[in-house]
């Protein structure tokens, strides 16, 4: 191999070492079910409009970023929730397969459009939760507890209603938090949430040497919403490899090995 081959196979070594996994977006098309009528958004858009996911995996960390009016609006609306103290975060919600719900037999526009008789009861199995410590919190930043969930969707969540006052609208049945009490939810970890409010994000990021498999999933679907559901976004994305740089290293340490030998023989004929 000549010294200019060498050069390009070494820098595209390095150009792979530095490469940062691109950001595979969802975009909002779920609304799910007990809208009341009011489609994709129930109240004010302003303040819980959901526009879009982004979900990253690379070098062992998880980061999903949700894109919503939501951020900086904790709290609104404290007489129409039983401990008072207003709408806050959901819990992000984190499956394989996404398989929501569709009205055996109903292939018009109102079943398939949005989703609109899907909810945490019919819908895709969540086997992970990322439950915030405190769901009410004003603060820029904060930590979740990182739950696998082993049981169904209904010993695992609390739903939407659990929260609410009965005067209240919101869109009932759909996950909200993790039910921290139920024997059916394991803790395995921490990790760090935070909000951007010039750009309305709310990002996760987890480590996941606590979640393996998290790891190692080439598919993956999410649910979040406030704990209102007064919009929701729900999806799943496909997510390509990223070469870990442990195998990066192995790949050099290969490819140094394989020129030794040529470069010997050149120099002994």
């Amino acid at each position: 191999m000549s010294r200019v081959s060498l050069l390009k196979v070494i820098g595209l070594v390095g150009a792979l070492a530095t490469a940062q996994a691109q950001a595979v977006p969802i975009v909002d098309t779920y609304i799910g079910a007990n809208d009341h009528g009011y489609g994709d958004i129930i109240g004010r858009a302003d303040w819980f409009d959901i526009q879009r996911a982004e979900v990253t995996r690379d070098n062992g960390f998880l980061r999903v970023d949700i894109f919503t009016n939501f951020v900086g609006h904790v709290g609104v609306y404290p007489s129409l929730t039983k401990n008072n103290k207003g709408i806050g975060y959901g819990d992000l919600f984190l499956g394989g397969p996404w398989t929501p719900f569709v009205k055996p037999g109903d292939n018009s526009a109102a079943n398939v459009d949005g989703h609109k008789f899907d909810n945490a009861l019919n819908g895709t199995l969540w086997r992970y939760g990322l439950s915030f410590d405190d769901p009410w919190s004003q603060a820029n930043n904060g930590s979740f507890t990182l739950y696998q969930l082993n049981g169904t969707n209904v010993e695992n969540l609390i739903l939407t209603e659990e929260l609410f006052k009965s005067n209240a609208i919101a869109r009932d049945g759909q996950a909200v938090h993790v039910d921290r009490a139920s024997q059916t939810v394991a803790s395995r970890g921490t990790g760090t949430w935070s909000i951007d409010t010039a750009q309305k994000r709310l990002s996760f990021v987890l480590d996941l040497s606590q979640a393996p498999a998290l790891a190692s999933w080439d598919y993956l679907s999410l649910h979040w919403g406030m704990t209102c559901n007064n919009d929701a976004i729900e999806g799943g994305v496909e997510l390509p490899s990223v070469p870990e740089p442990a195998s990066l290293a192995l790949f050099g340490l290969g490819l140094a090995g394989a020129l030794t030998p040529l470069r010997r023989r050149r120099r002994a004929g």
